[in-house]
């Protein structure tokens, strides 16, 4: 059932808010119109109608990028939409635009040491998906003043993915940086990993980084789409993996892609240059034998609008980088995939963002959470995204499946994780 809502003004911003937030709209400016329809409806407007209406700050305007932003946009944690309230009181249209949008990333701001986007620039980082929470809120409230609205919710959903930064720890490194390693070890009195690589190389024992069956094996028990992520980018002090002509590596990728989704990580050498992100997809490409179309920014690297904008001119139809390096917060206010609204462009893009919940990394070395407080986050997420009707999506790294190096006694997290997320229960 379609629902149309009337304001003065009409915007691709708008429509784009409300299509997130209610489905299938129509919006209009002919009050005419709007008074003879005879179904759900809704006034969106700057004064209180005397039908159901929601607050207009008049803040959604195309072609706007200024530094204004919607009033009130620090308090959205606490915007809450109450059934019977004929007139909600908040622009729940403009806070939604505001996340999706990555508006605040468009502004001038403090870059962390690799040039991101910190969560501390927010002045808008929720710690719930407070998109998902309107959508479910918005849609009760229709349904109190319309009891004749039908509507259904998405089911709570998990999914897994990996990022390989390092495909393994010593296997098919070539002679030259193999040699480099033994020395560094032996400089630096790390016997440990000195005998560990030796007993890999020399002895036949199983890389540490080899955790790819363990990880397909728990993805299928608990029924969890399974994408892997791969580094291809030329060497340099970000992006260390092994060169994409080894033949290790690209029997393993060939083997990932004949068991789950294989998507390209594009090295921080890529994040300028086009033509470098070309070539890496290709590189995978040539490897599996397949279209390249989903993608996650190695060091969660983005700036908006041109990372987006090169992953499109490459082909890459799927994003999985929304998120926080530093914190478990929802980047975009959701956590199901959305369509990127480009700023630039005021348009609905064809790319598809699927923000993620929770990533090793953020909870063991930002947050410095030990495993039992890490499981106790991610319970919370999956609660709060559960009782959204959003969607759980896991990033972790092949190296904190093993039992290894900066991960030793840590890889037991990984299938108490991959259990609690897999279920609404």
């Amino acid at each position: 059932m379609s629902i149309l809502i009337f304001t003065p003004t009409l915007s691709n911003r708008l429509q784009y808010a409300a299509s997130v937030l209610l489905g299938e709209v129509e919006i209009t400016n002919n009050r005419e119109q709007f008074d003879a329809f005879a179904g759900v409806k809704v006034c969106y407007a700057t004064v209180r109608a005397a039908e159901p209406s929601i607050l207009c700050s008049g803040w959604i305007k195309d072609g706007e990028r200024s530094a204004v932003y919607p009033a009130g946009i620090e308090r959205i944690e606490h915007c809450a939409i109450a059934k019977q309230d004929a007139h909600i009181p908040f622009d729940v249209f403009a806070y939604s635009f505001f996340l999706l949008s990555r508006y605040e990333e468009y502004q001038d701001f403090q870059a962390d040491y690799v040039g991101r986007f910190d969560v501390s620039n927010s002045v808008a980082a929720p710690l719930t998906p407070v998109v998902d929470r309107w959508r479910v809120e918005l849609m009760t409230w229709l349904k109190h003043h319309f009891p004749a609205f039908h509507f259904s919710l998405p089911s709570y959903s998990a999914s897994l993915t990996i990022d390989v930064d390092s495909a393994f720890a010593f296997r098919h490194k070539g002679v030259k940086r193999t040699l480099g390693g033994e020395a560094k070890d032996l400089v630096r009195g790390d016997l440990k990993n000195f005998f560990a690589r030796n007993k890999t190389l020399l002895f036949g024992k199983k890389d540490p980084f080899d955790t790819y069956d363990t990880i397909e094996q728990l993805a299928l028990e608990h029924q969890l789409p399974l994408t892997f992520f791969f580094l291809l980018g030329d060497f340099n002090a970000y992006d260390i993996n092994l060169p994409h002509t080894s033949e290790g590596l690209r029997r393993l990728i060939r083997k990932s892609a004949s068991k789950a989704t294989v998507g390209i990580h594009p090295g921080v050498g890529s994040h300028t240059s086009t033509e470098q992100l070309s070539t890496e997809i290709d590189r995978l490409k040539s490897i599996t034998g397949d279209r390249v179309i989903h993608s996650r920014q190695h060091y969660l690297k983005l700036h908006f609008p041109t990372t987006y904008s090169r992953l499109i001119a490459c082909g890459i139809q799927h994003d999985y980088s929304m998120g926080y390096s530093g914190d478990t917060r929802f980047r975009a206010g959701t956590s199901r995939p959305f369509l990127w609204y480009d700023l630039e462009k005021d348009q609905v893009s064809q790319l598809t963002v699927h923000p993620f919940a929770a990533m090793d990394a953020t909870l063991k070395n930002y947050l410095r959470f030990n495993k039992h407080e890490s499981i106790e986050r991610i319970a919370q997420l999956k609660k709060t995204i559960v009782d959204h009707h959003g969607h759980f999506c896991l990033l972790w790294h092949n190296e904190s499946v093993a039992d290894f190096g900066q991960w030793k006694n840590w890889s037991s997290i990984f299938p108490e994780v991959l259990k609690l997320i897999s279920t609404a229960d």
